[in-house]
């Protein structure tokens, strides 16, 4: 082969490769647009045990597109009136267009965080809180390319 013919096959596969991450990339970004989450308004009070409570609430992850996601996850920060309580995770999954998974989250909080209104309230078995999660989502398109989703969202939820 003479220098003029590897070089434009490798310029060739060089635009061809370039070509297949854009696609990659802007299809990725389609998806992570299409990607929204839910907080179920009704959680549960699992346990009281001395000072701690111990909450579980649901997460929706909502696929709005028309392509499946290949592979999902999800890093996020659950915060209770405005007070940082602790940290979630989603381990990767696929989400299937025009659907959702649910992702159940268990909290252990100190009951001194939680405020006297709070606690009164849990005790009389009417508890409303205000539950904010903030993280990130992502989304796996190729080996070692992900693209990233961030999402903020708050919800008053009844505890029963």
């Amino acid at each position: 082969m003479s220098k003029k013919t590897i070089i434009v096959v490798l310029i060739l596969l060089i635009i061809f490769v370039s070509t297949i991450f854009s696609i990659a990339y802007y299809t990725g970004k389609n998806i992570a647009n299409n990607i929204d989450i839910k907080i179920i308004p009704e959680g549960r009070i699992e346990r009281i045990s001395g000072t701690v409570v111990t909450l579980a609430f649901q997460v929706q992850f909502i696929n709005n597109g028309d392509i499946d996601t290949p592979e999902f996850s999800a890093d996020y920060k659950i915060f209770i009136n405005k007070i940082h309580i602790g940290n979630g995770h989603l381990p990767w999954i696929s989400i299937p267009k025009k659907s959702y998974i649910t992702a159940k989250t268990t909290i252990t909080v100190d009951l001194t965080k939680l405020g006297k209104a709070l606690i009164i309230s849990l005790l009389q078995g009417n508890l409303y809180i205000n539950i904010t999660i903030s993280g990130t989502g992502h989304i796996k398109i190729l080996p070692g390319m992900i693209i990233n989703k961030e999402f903020n969202k708050t919800q008053l939820v009844k505890f029963l």
